[in-house]
């Protein structure tokens, strides 16, 4: 995987934003970040509003001076003065939709589906108790002097160098030897086994399993099984361009019928599968896709 990942120009409403992504450069994190990425605008009229789709993946992001507000679902990001910075932890199972508004620097980390954990001081589920909060550790000095630090440096190579070497330092692995065996079979969409039959396969309950679940991905087995369907069609298709038709697909991801994979395209899109394919592209790397919307009508 290339070190520069993907840069893109933003255009929206005349205005722009450049995205660029990194792949992790230590072996370690390569195992459980899946990249880094970093996106800016300098133009105090800047506005981009785009939403994002369930997925396996936790993220961290990072605003340099900006504040937050939530209405009726739609999540309004501005350049504050009076705010320092804006840490948000997402985890999220459902549609969401951001609208960013003015000078814009961000920075954004990406974990596979335990991957956070392994650099938390706290169990995961403490601090992921919603889709979307502020990502408040007991070691929130450190990230904020890091995140800090980051900031102030003059590139983007530079500020995943010194992303990468505090979480090296934070990193103090934990046996999820279990839970990574019960992970593989949900992402294998293949793979028809029941809840009950693959806890039994691993040696323990189906209550224990759920247990380890929501405390360790704050999702349960069965969801998580839902989504990793759902972003297996979003690859196919999306990432890797793939021509399979609906139907074949349905069928290879375990899908009931074509029928069953456009409620889930709808539930978590609110879009058809041909709508969601024609509106949405991907950004970044591993399967991240989103739908950019116009904001010459936002107030």
């Amino acid at each position: 995987m290339p070190r520069f990942g993907i840069l893109i120009i933003i255009m929206l409403s005349g205005m722009n934003s450049e995205f660029q992504s990194f792949s992790p450069r230590n072996e370690e994190l390569k195992k459980n970040i899946a990249y880094f990425y970093f996106d800016k605008s300098e133009n105090h009229l800047f506005e981009k509003k785009y939403s994002f789709f369930p997925h396996t993946h936790t993220t961290l992001t990072f605003y340099k001076k900006a504040s937050i507000t939530e209405n009726d679902g739609l999540y309004n990001i501005n350049h504050s003065c009076d705010e320092n910075m804006l840490m948000l932890l997402t985890r999220q199972q459902s549609i969401k939709t951001v609208l960013q508004k003015g000078l814009l620097d961000k920075i954004g980390i990406v974990f596979y589906a335990t991957g956070l954990n392994h650099f938390l001081k706290e169990p995961y589920c403490s601090l992921a108790k919603q889709e979307v909060q502020i990502f408040s550790p007991v070691n929130e000095r450190e990230w904020r002097e890091t995140v800090t630090q980051c900031f102030s440096a003059s590139n983007n190579a530079q500020r995943q160098e010194i992303m990468e070497s505090f979480l090296c330092r934070l990193f103090k692995p934990k046996n999820f030897h279990t839970l990574y065996k019960v992970i593989e079979i949900l992402s294998d969409v293949s793979n028809t086994q029941t809840i009950k039959n693959i806890a039994q396969s691993v040696y323990i309950s189906p209550r224990k399993l759920n247990r380890d679940f929501k405390k360790e991905l704050a999702i349960t087995p069965e969801m998580f099984r839902v989504i990793s369907r759902f972003r297996h069609i979003v690859n196919e298709k999306a990432v890797l361009g793939g021509s399979k038709r609906f139907t074949e697909l349905a069928h290879e991801s375990g899908y009931f019928d074509q029928a069953t994979l456009t409620k889930t395209f709808r539930r978590f899109t609110t879009l058809s599968p041909k709508d969601f394919f024609r509106k949405c592209y991907p950004i970044g790397q591993n399967g991240t896709v989103w739908h950019f919307h116009d904001t010459k009508n936002v107030v």
